[in-house]
């Protein structure tokens, strides 16, 4: 099934009072692995990726799982963990891109210099950064200064390599109390630059910080960024999830939109913030049957998950699905 077809049949569903289940995209946490200690990482519990040594598919595994999900959507997004650390990572990125996916990486970037044939083979280079001051990003990701100027440097190889290659750069921003001043420096060189800018809270487990509320720059940088929402399609995610975040407003989430892998094939259940259970989708052959699956066993989506919606990826998608105008627009973005 394909991204329309997908978006189409759950936006029926919905009408008819339905829950939909067709994934809009599917992101495969390839590793939990990562030479950095980002002050935001969060499982969905409050711990780091890196704390769980997930065993992790090998290469054959992983390309088979990648055919696997092609039969269910047509927008496949790596993360981690850091994938970088994967010396395999072009040649699943080169297999995804082969079976007909629009491919998205999440990474900090560090020697993509080294591997330009990683921005081959992706569609859409998503770089994580907090802050352009060395000092800054040092203390974020809680590594010598050096380390530091290599993550800035990743955003400047990732520019000249996307550019080169007519491929799309995106940067994305965690917001907490202690980066609200660089929102908007990162907002307009994003702008400057023609990249596309994606901002989320910082999550303490399932729950973003509420002390930005108490911080009147947090709604002055949202206000900057909704601003230029509205003039350009640079700034990703629906006008309501920038509206939602600025005031840390909740709402029902569609979990099902996106599929959460772990790093060994299994699937998290509804998804990696809730994670009741998690089932191999390579030992069912297929997404939808590893979520039949745990549907038996945990019963349905609950409908109410609170805080936990403030996450770029699913309260963007359910507010985007919600409304055939809101994902049309968004559809660009990808």
């Amino acid at each position: 099934m394909g991204f329309l077809t997908n978006y189409a049949l759950n936006y029926a569903a919905l009408r008819l009072g339905r829950e939909p289940r067709r994934p809009l995209f599917a992101s495969w946490f390839i590793t939990h692995r990562c030479p950095l200690d980002c002050v935001y990482c969060s499982d969905g519990e409050g711990r780091p990726f890196h704390a769980e040594e997930a065993p992790e598919l090998s290469t054959a595994d992983g390309k088979r799982l990648i055919s696997i999900i092609r039969k269910s959507t047509t927008v496949f997004d790596i993360t981690g963990g850091e994938p970088m650390v994967r010396q395999d990572l072009e040649e699943l990125l080169r297999h995804a891109k082969s079976e007909g996916l629009t491919t998205l990486l999440n990474t900090k970037g560090i020697g993509i210099a080294e591997r330009p044939e990683i921005v081959d083979y992706t569609d859409n280079l998503i770089l994580s950064l907090e802050s352009f001051d060395v000092d800054k990003t040092a203390a974020i990701i809680r590594r010598p200064r050096e380390t530091a100027q290599k993550v800035l440097q990743a955003v400047e190889d990732g520019l000249r390599l996307t550019r080169d290659r007519k491929k799309k750069l995106t940067v994305s921003m965690v917001a907490f109390p202690g980066d609200v001043e660089d929102i908007g420096p990162i907002l307009r060189w994003c702008l400057a630059h023609d990249v596309v800018f994606q901002i989320a809270p910082k999550m303490s487990g399932v729950r973003p910080p509420r002390e930005l509320l108490e911080d009147p720059r947090w709604v002055k940088a949202m206000d900057e960024v909704i601003a230029a929402k509205r003039k350009t399609d640079l700034v990703i995610g629906t006008l309501g999830y920038l509206e939602h975040i600025r005031e840390l407003r909740a709402t029902q989430c569609l979990p099902l939109l996106l599929v959460d892998i772990r790093p060994d094939g299994g699937l998290y259940y509804p998804c990696l913030e809730r994670k009741y259970w998690k089932q191999s989708i390579l030992a069912h052959g297929s997404i939808e049957a590893a979520q039949a699956a745990a549907r038996r066993e945990w019963g349905p989506v609950p409908k109410d998950c609170g805080d936990q919606c403030h996450l770029f990826c699913h309260m963007s998608l359910s507010l985007s699905q919600r409304s055939l105008r809101v994902g049309a627009g968004e559809l660009r973005s990808l």
